[in-house]
């Protein structure tokens, strides 16, 4: 058995998905005991190289260190040749480097009640574009189990070094689990490190000189940092369903043992003096390493000092400085060599913010006096930033947190004020509005303090109150409002209101623009927009009967009938009345989309448009039935649009997904692209 990387298990997956049908999608199990001491994922991740942009190693609890198996003239490293650009030559970056290769990959494989069932298990390396593009690297932890032709609708418990996993078939005897865990943003390869691949596994005994095994060799393994039920280290692939146990202890195997430890070049900083200057070079590799530093023949290959892993050199100079030094490992085979610029050390001495003046200052200094200093100074803002950042004419930078000074922002004082029209018209109904007081207040307190004696009713929230003003002309009214705040702090303002002498001014009606609504929506009719107002009175004129949530308020509610209905709204005001309708029509709702699934992301991107957009959610769900696994949902946008993107989810295990509105639109049903 040869192991299957990701093109050709691509290619296996849509081809299940094809002749799938309605199928569920596979869920993860309980893990298997791990018992004291025992670590379940890699512990460490070594330094990016500097040729091919991924890290030179990964690191398991055990100590055992691989490297990227890359070579596809070499057989050990299971490249298969469709994941080169050239098969023929050599691998070299970028222009014929693989699509894909791995730290450690084992695959096993069961006969299963007349189909089969596939373990793949590895710290995978690709790019996040399926292009071979610098800056595109990520890894990943990969656990996959494939089920092929087994016994239909059956729960299968899959026992493996890894943990344990269900899958249950389709009516086809198809299923699948996935789980790859990892991908992170560009040049973060730490991801892997929360996977479930470690310690890696490897040949019993017997491996290849440099390897972890053969991958054309079945063979026993080791490494499971699980044990089953019967305290035996879990290093087998075993199934477990219905009548059916069956298990093979023999794995297919491919690793390489990093002979390379890389390095990482932190910096070079340069102090000058009168007729040079010295440069201070820092790196980090593992323990034991030669690293040397040299340049330009300016001086000699010097070797940086250090045993736990930090190296450290000071290089004197005459004359100009270099622009740049190389970093090697000698002890690398070959030799790894990074460049890095020389720049001046830059350091923030001070970043303060003075809450009293606004002032922000920022005070640096450079290793070289004449280095220009961007991002110093004293600048007024209104709220600094937390961090700053000086950077140098010299190519140096620094960050630092930004601190404060000065007294304690005050809190926000308690203030009573009233918004209304300081004149209204006989007869009209006044709305003192409280809502722009400020500060922590507790309640609202209204009185009236000067006038003839209205009705005056408080909302519910205290925060406004209404009266209808006197019916007589130039009639002065004065009303208060006292705001309490935590500890019975009080605050008052106080209004004034006179009833206007001109005649009062004829109301307009305004019923709000013709709707079109899905049937079973609730409907808001709308008549703030009236001027002029004391009284609202809504009467249907048309359409099917339905209840008004309020026929005397500005906005009524009801629920939108299957056919249109009209509505007249009659507004009553100190200068009489007037009329208006509106039509409310029903809308059906039409669903479009498009499904995709990006199995190096395991991530759903399902799109599509909706008639309805008010109130309107799009339900997607794996196959064709009603009742399949929700994937996820989305609320359909003002532009008709709606999107449903969800990550880290299990490879599909059917060729359709559902999408459904709670509209009534009829249920679409989209073939999924597979990628």
């Amino acid at each position: 058995m040869r192991l299957l990387t990701r093109t050709r298990m691509i290619a296996a997956a849509t081809a299940a998905a094809t002749a799938a049908g309605a199928a569920g999608l596979a869920v993860a199990a309980n893990i298997a005991t791990l018992p004291p001491g025992a670590v379940n994922h890699p512990t460490e991740v070594g330094p990016i190289s500097g040729e091919t942009g991924f890290p030179v190693w990964y690191r398991d609890s055990s100590g055992l260190r691989l490297e990227g198996c890359l070579q596809t003239e070499d057989p050990l490293c299971a490249i298969p040749a469709a994941e080169m650009p050239n098969p023929d030559a050599a691998t070299s970056w970028p222009d014929n480097f693989p699509l894909e290769h791995f730290y450690m990959l084992a695959q096993a494989e069961l006969a299963l009640d007349g189909g089969r069932a596939v373990l793949t298990t590895g710290v995978e390396a690709t790019f996040s574009t399926e292009e071979i593009k610098d800056g595109d690297q990520v890894t990943f932890g990969r656990v996959r189990i494939v089920v092929k032709g087994a016994s239909p609708n059956t729960e299968y418990k899959f026992y493996h070094p890894y943990g344990i996993d269900v899958v249950t078939t389709d009516g086809t005897g198809d299923g699948r689990y996935v789980e790859d865990v990892g991908i992170g943003g560009p040049g973060d390869f730490t991801g892997a490190l929360r996977s479930r691949i470690g310690p890696f596994l490897k040949w019993t005994s017997g491996a290849p000189a440099g390897y972890i095994g053969d991958p054309d060799v079945l063979h026993a393994v080791t490494g499971s940092p699980y044990q089953d039920e019967t305290g035996a280290a879990q290093n087998y692939f075993r199934a477990v369903g219905g009548a059916t146990e069956v298990r093979t202890d023999l794995f297919s195997i491919s690793g390489k043992l990093a002979t390379n430890s890389g390095l990482s070049a932190d910096s070079a900083v340069y102090t000058p003096t009168e007729d040079g200057g010295s440069i201070d070079v820092f790196a980090r590799s593992e323990a034991g390493q030669a690293l040397q530093v040299k340049t330009s023949n300016l001086w000699p290959t010097t070797t940086l000092a250090g045993t736990e892993g930090s190296y450290y050199a000071r290089l004197g100079y005459t004359g100009t400085k270099p622009e740049s030094v190389t970093i090697v490992n000698a002890s690398d085979q070959p030799v790894t060599a990074k460049t890095i610029p020389v720049v001046d050390a830059v350091t923030i001495t001070s970043a303060r913010y003075n809450n009293a003046t606004g002032e922000l200052t920022v005070e640096a200094t450079s290793t070289d006096p004449a280095a220009t200093l961007t991002g110093t100074g004293t600048t007024v803002v209104a709220g600094p930033p937390a961090t700053v950042k000086v950077t140098s004419s010299s190519g140096g930078s620094d960050t630092a947190p930004v601190s404060g000074t000065g007294p304690a922002t005050a809190g926000v004082a308690l203030a009573a004020a009233i918004a209304a029209n300081a004149q209204v018209s006989p007869g009209a109904r006044v709305t003192l509005d409280g809502a722009s007081s400020q500060g922590d207040i507790v309640s609202y307190a209204w009185v009236q303090t000067g006038g003839p004696a209205v009705d005056l009713t408080v909302a519910a929230d205290g925060k406004s109150a209404t009266f209808t003003a006197p019916a007589t002309i130039d009639t002065a009214l004065e009303f208060r409002l006292t705001v309490t705040g935590p500890g019975g702090a009080t605050a008052s303002s106080t209004m004034p209101i006179t009833t206007a002498a001109a005649p009062a001014a004829a109301p307009t009606a305004s019923a709000g623009t013709d709707q079109g609504v899905r049937i079973g929506s609730t409907v808001t009719l709308d008549g703030s927009g009236s001027t002029d107002v004391n009284d609202y009175a809504w009467t249907q004129t048309a359409g099917p009967a339905v209840t008004l949530s309020n026929a005397a308020a500005a906005k009524p509610t009801f629920t939108m009938p299957s056919a249109a209905v009209t509505f007249e709204l009659t507004v009553t005001g100190p200068g009489g009345t007037a009329k208006d309708t509106v039509v409310v029509t029903p809308i059906t709702d039409t669903l479009t989309g498009t499904a995709e699934y990006r199995s190096d992301k395991r991530e759903w991107r399902i799109s599509g448009t909706a008639t309805v957009t008010t109130g309107n959610r799009v339900t997607v769900r794996v196959g064709t039935s009603a009742t399949g696994t929700i994937i996820g949902t989305a609320t359909v946008a003002a532009d008709r649009t709606w999107s449903v993107r969800v990550s880290n989810s299990p490879v599909p295990s059917n060729a359709s997904v559902r999408a459904e509105s709670n509209s009534g639109a009829e249920p679409i049903v989209l073939n999924v692209r597979l990628r």
